[in-house]
């Protein structure tokens, strides 16, 4: 794609020094505009990573066989009436509801435990069709009492949500462990520093909870991690089993724990059978018998986690994506744009023949202004056409990551400057194609 093809306004000073630093960085590079409290708008590069996210998520649940659907966002109060649920989201005030023309209640959708329940109990009859794991990909709503952090406490947002069902208590904790390791997986992959912690299981219900947590000085969730032992709680878990604010692991009664702050990335449930006896939803069993069914949930924060890696990743100059959810593998600039356009567009041309994904800095803009917006915005590589081009057809290419890069292709004067590397075209594609296809390595 070429900069003047692309809708893409970046701002050079912080809208408010007060809100956290991936915010700031989001909207200063154009990736979301705020509309309403809580309510953002997803500009196109925003959707690129974003779309990037969902597609790592996807990969995540055909490895455990789940089958992908879409439940509606407008939800009858009669369904959530069976779970009592109805009267606790109102009586929170975080539940968006409404009434049609004929006076039925609706809520738009925060969750979609009755849903999925009563879509089991249509099309999940017996014990020959278990187990089974449905997922979705859909806008939730939540109206937030205090909307912040941008898009990570949102009042609209896309929420990845998977439901287990299973014909028993082992069955169910055989579905919670192929989604647990599908969760440390796709984090993984996205490029965090994250723990997985004991959690609770908050107004889902269940029990067996735990979340995945970006670890942040911004994040809104404490941690207590133990240095002893393997035992890592948030909070709420934390004051539920210690009643003496004095820390003492649970497990090996540790004293000395670590308090680290963290913004929620997944969150995963062992439903039990708290919704299905509820609903009255199940499955007869091999002995011709009903059963309920044992359920589990998993849930991801799509939108959120955008953010989220842009919270850990960044330094003075702006963002640095890492690889796997970057809108552009690298930037093309040609450093005199009258001199060099025409080498420049087909450098590009090159790559993204090559199926490697780049943006051409197109604009008569000074070099300056643009190697300022290439580091705002993030993009793994900065591509250069400058003098070199015209001496021995090599182009200067930098590494955005000043702390972890790839030493064995790229030097640094001093740890403030930024990885450089003098590549001739093929050497560039080729390097570049390796990165692509291997994202874990962070190096890339």
């Amino acid at each position: 794609m070429k900069y003047n093809d692309i809708i893409l306004r970046t701002q050079r000073n912080d809208t408010d020094s007060a809100i956290s630093p991936g915010t700031r960085l989001l909207i200063r590079g154009g990736f979301m505009e705020q509309i309403a409290s809580g309510i953002w708008i997803t500009t196109p590069v925003g959707l690129m990573v974003r779309r990037n996210v969902e597609n790592l998520v996807r990969k995540g649940m055909q490895t455990t066989g789940a089958i992908e659907l879409e439940l509606p966002i407008l939800q009858p109060k009669t369904l959530w009436d069976e779970t009592d649920r109805w009267q606790k989201y109102l009586k929170e005030n975080i539940a968006f509801h409404l009434t049609d023309r004929k006076d039925n209640e609706f809520m738009l959708a925060p969750t979609a435990e009755e849903v999925i329940t009563r879509f089991a109990a249509n099309n999940l009859p017996t014990y020959r069709d278990l187990p089974k794991i449905f997922w979705q990909m859909t806008p939730k709503f939540r109206d937030e009492l205090r909307p912040r952090q941008g898009i990570i406490r949102g009042r609209e947002f896309i929420m990845k949500d998977a439901y287990s069902f299973n014909i028993d208590e082992s069955s169910m904790a055989h579905s919670f462990d192929l989604m647990e390791k599908a969760y440390q997986q796709i984090f993984t992959q996205c490029g965090f520093d994250f723990v997985q912690v004991t959690a609770d299981s908050g107004t889902i219900g269940g029990s067996g909870s735990a979340e995945f947590m970006a670890i942040s000085d911004t994040g809104e969730d404490v941690l207590w991690c133990c240095q002893n032992c393997d035992y890592k709680g948030n909070q709420e878990t934390f004051h539920n089993l210690v009643e003496n604010a004095t820390p003492e692991c649970p497990k090996c009664k540790n004293t000395n724990l670590e308090e680290k702050r963290g913004i929620e990335l997944g969150h995963i449930f062992q439903l039990q059978q708290t919704y299905s006896k509820l609903m009255n939803a199940g499955f007869m069993n091999s002995d011709g018998i009903k059963s309920f069914y044992w359920m589990g949930c998993y849930g991801i924060g799509i939108s959120r986690i955008a953010q989220a890696i842009v919270e850990q990743s960044n330094d003075e100059q702006g963002i640095i994506w890492p690889l796997s959810l970057a809108p552009f593998t690298g930037v093309v600039i040609p450093v005199n744009t009258d001199k060099h356009l025409d080498t420049a567009i087909n450098i590009y041309t090159q790559l993204q023949q090559a199926g490697i994904n780049v943006l051409l800095d197109d604009r008569p803009k000074h070099i300056g202004e643009k190697l300022t917006d290439a580091e705002l915005l993030g993009w793994p590589f900065q591509i250069l056409i400058g003098k070199n081009w015209d001496q021995d057809k090599k182009l200067e290419v930098r590494q955005r990551w000043k702390k972890n890069y790839d030493r064995e292709m790229f030097t640094q004067k001093d740890e403030n400057s930024t990885p450089l590397a003098t590549l001739t075209l093929t050497e560039l594609q080729n390097y570049l194609v390796k990165c692509i296809n291997n994202p874990n390595n962070q190096l890339c």
